[in-house]
C-alpha cells in the first residue's frame, strides 16, 4: 500500500467516524420528539453511536500510523522547539537588560515581537536547507 492509499484509507476511516457522530446527533434530535421514544433508550442508542464513532476514529488512527516522512518532520519540529527556546531565553535576557538599564519598559516589549520574527526566519532557513538536501 503506497502513501497515497494510506492517506485515503485514513481519511475514509476518520470521515466514517465523523459520520457516526452526525448520525448520533440526528438520532437524538428525532427519536424523542418525532418517534416518541423512551428518553432513556434514545440516550442509550445515542451513546452507543458516539462510542462507535470514537472507536472508528481511534482504530483508524492506530492502524494507519505516521510514516517515515512524518517522523522526520517530528524530529525537525523537536529541533525547532529547542531553537525556539534558545531564542526565547536570549530575548528575555535582552529584554530585561535593556529595560533595567534604560527604564523604557513601555517600549522594550517590542523585543518579543522581534524574537518571533527571528524564529520565523530561522524556521524558513531550516525549511529551505531541508528542501535543498532533498534535491
Amino acid at each position: 500500500m503506497n502513501k497515497q492509499e494510506i492517506k485515503q484509507e485514513r481519511a475514509q476511516g476518520i470521515a466514517a467516524g465523523v459520520l457516526f457522530y452526525f448520525i448520533a446527533l440526528v438520532w437524538i434530535m428525532i427519536s424523542i420528539p418525532v418517534l416518541f421514544m423512551n428518553p432513556i433508550l434514545a440516550a442509550a442508542i445515542f451513546i452507543l453511536l458516539c462510542g462507535l464513532a470514537t472507536y472508528k476514529i481511534i482504530y483508524t488512527c492506530m492502524v494507519y500510523k505516521k510514516d517515515k516522512i512524518e517522523k522526520e518532520k517530528e524530529e525537525t519540529n523537536t529541533r525547532m522547539k529547542s531553537i525556539n527556546k534558545i531564542i526565547d531565553i536570549f530575548a528575555l535576557i535582552i529584554y530585561l537588560f535593556v529595560s533595567f538599564t534604560t527604564m523604557a519598559w513601555h517600549i522594550t516589549w517590542i523585543i518579543f515581537i522581534i524574537a518571533e520574527l527571528v524564529k520565523e526566519i530561522v524556521k524558513l532557513l531550516i525549511d529551505v536547507k531541508g528542501e535543498k538536501n532533498e534535491e
